[in-house]
C-alpha cells in the first residue's frame, strides 16, 4: 500500500502539496502504511520543499553530503537538518549526512519495473492454479453480482497488498515499518522525477479511512484511477488544497490538518454506519436515523453523498436505499479468514522460492550503493511484482477487471467493511 496505494485520511494534508506543472521538484514522495503525523513530524511535508528534495537526491547519488553543505542547502526553509534526521530521512555519519530511507533513481525505477514484469506472471499463475478453490469460497457470498468484486478485494487487496506486505516483513524480507505512539506505521519512499513506466492496471494501491466506529471505507485500484471520483474516502482528499498556502507555517499546517481530519472522521463514521446497516436489507432515512442515532437531516445529507458516489441506490424511487458496492460484516468473517489463509500459504511458498532471485537481479540498484538495505527497497519492489500480477489476474478473468468501461467505478473497487475483519499491515 502506498500513497498512491494505502493511506489514511492524513493523506489530505499531502494532496495540497502535490507537484504542480512547471515547478522545480526532483522527487515525489509517498509511503506504504499508515502515516498520521502532520507538520514538522510528517516526512512528506518536510520533503515537499524542492531544496530538501535536491539535498536528498544528492546525498543518494554521492553517497553522502557534508554537514556544512546540508545545513546550507536548507537555508530559508521553515525547519532545520535535525528535523530531517528525526523523521528518518537523513542520518549523520561522522561529518556527512547519508540517506536513511528508500530513494529510487530513474534507473532504479526502471530496473524494479522490469523485475515486476519478470516475476509478476509467475505470482499470478500461483493464484490462478487455485482458482477453483477460490470460486468455491466466494460462491458463499449472498450477493451474486458482487462476487467478482469480492474476489478482487480479497486477492488483489487484502491478500497480495496488505497480507503480502505483512508476510514479507514476518519472513525478514521487508524492513519493519516505522512505528510511533500516535499510530504511525509506515515505510517512506521517494522517487526521482523522470519518465514513468506504464502502470495502468497495476492494482497496487489502497486508500482507507481511519477505523471509525469499527468500520473502514477503502478503495483498491491503480495509480491512473486517481483522483478516484466516487471513491470513499477519496472524494474528500481535495478539500484541504488551501493548506498549501500555509506551507511556510508548519505549526498551522499541523493544527489545521488535524482538525479537518477529525471532521472527516465523523463524516465517514456516519457513512460507514449507514453502509453496514443497509447490507442485508433496504431501509428508509427514518429507519437509518433510528439505527445510527443521528438526525434525519444528517442521514439525508450522507445518503445524498453515497448515492451520488454510486455506493447506494434508491430501490424503488420511494427513498428506500440499498447498497450498490461490496460490504463485509461479521457474517463474512469465516469466508474471509479461509480465503486469506489460502492466499497466505500461496504467498509464503512463492516468496520463499523467489525472493533470493529477485534480490540478486536487483543487486546493482543506486539506492543499495548508497547504503540502504534491500529489505527497505523490497517494500517498493513487492508493489511492482504484485501489481503486475494483479493486472494479469484481471486479464485472465480471475476476478473483476476494474478497467472495464461499464463499471460505475473505473480503475478501482470500493469496499466497506468491519475494521476488525482484516487488519492493515
Amino acid at each position: 500500500m502506498r500513497l498512491t496505494l494505502l493511506t489514511t485520511l492524513a493523506l489530505v494534508s499531502l494532496q495540497a502539496f502535490a507537484q504542480q506543472p512547471g515547478d522545480d521538484r526532483v522527487l515525489r514522495t509517498g509511503h506504504h502504511g499508515i502515516l498520521l503525523s502532520t507538520g514538522l513530524e510528517d516526512p512528506r511535508y518536510l520533503l515537499s520543499f524542492p531544496a530538501a528534495q535536491r539535498l536528498v537526491l544528492r546525498a543518494m547519488r554521492e553517497h553522502g553530503v557534508s554537514a556544512a553543505e546540508a545545513q546550507h542547502a536548507l537555508e530559508g526553509l521553515p525547519y532545520r537538518i535535525e528535523h530531517l534526521e528525526a523523521a528518518g530521512i537523513l542520518k549523520r555519519d561522522g561529518e556527512h549526512y547519508r540517506i536513511a530511507y528508500m530513494v529510487l533513481s530513474v534507473d532504479d525505477q526502471l530496473a524494479i519495473y522490469a523485475a515486476g514484469q519478470t516475476y509478476g506472471g509467475s505470482l499470478a499463475a500461483a493464484f490462478a492454479a487455485n482458482a477453483k478453490r477460490y470460486q468455491q469460497l466466494f460462491a458463499k457470498y449472498p450477493r451474486t453480482e458482487l462476487r467478482n468484486d469480492l474476489a478482487f478485494v480479497t486477492v488483489a487487496g487484502f491478500t497480495l497488498n496488505w497480507d503480502g506486505l505483512r508476510i514479507a516483513t514476518e519472513l525478514g524480507m521487508r524492513a519493519q515499518p516505522v512505528i510511533k505512539p500516535n499510530g504511525d506505521r509506515y515505510l517512506l519512499y521517494s522517487k526521482e522525477n523522470g519518465p514513468r513506466s506504464d502502470v495502468m492496471g497495476f492494482y497496487w494501491g489502497s486508500h482507507s479511512s481511519n477505523p471509525v466506529g469499527n468500520v473502514r471505507l477503502t478503495t483498491f485500484g491503480d495509480a491512473p484511477s486517481q483522483p478516484r471520483i466516487g471513491g470513499l474516502p477519496d472524494i474528500y482528499f481535495g478539500v484541504t488544497d488551501g493548506v498549501a498556502t500555509l506551507k511556510q507555517h508548519p505549526a498551522l499546517v499541523a493544527a489545521t490538518t488535524t482538525q479537518i481530519n477529525s471532521v472527516f472522521d465523523e463524516v465517514l463514521r456516519l457513512d460507514g454506519a449507514i453502509m453496514l446497516a443497509l447490507k442485508d436489507q433496504p431501509r428508509t432515512i427514518q429507519e437509518l436515523a433510528h439505527l445510527t442515532g443521528r438526525s434525519a437531516a444528517h442521514v439525508s445529507q450522507a445518503i445524498d453523498v453515497l448515492v451520488a458516489a454510486g455506493y447506494l441506490r434508491d430501490m424503488d424511487g420511494q427513498k428506500r436505499y440499498s447498497t450498490a458496492v461490496l460490504v463485509l460484516t461479521e457474517a463474512d468473517r469465516a469466508l474471509l479468514d479461509e480465503a486469506r489463509q489460502l492466499g497466505r500459504d500461496i504467498l509464503t511458498a512463492w516468496l520463499t522460492s523467489n525472493y533470493g532471485k529477485i534480490k540478486q537481479d536487483l543487486s546493482g540498484l543506486d539506492v543499495s550503493k548508497a547504503g540502504v538495505d534491500f529489505t527497505q527497497t523490497f517494500s517498493e519492489v513487492w508493489h511492482y511484482v504484485f501489481g503486475s500480477a494483479t493486472k494479469e489476474l484481471a486479464r485472465r478473468g480471475f476476478y473483476t477487471n476494474p478497467r472495464d468501461s461499464n463499471r460505475a467505478h473505473v480503475g478501482f473497487v470500493p469496499v466497506v467493511f468491519r475494521a476488525d475483519l482484516v487488519p492493515m499491515p
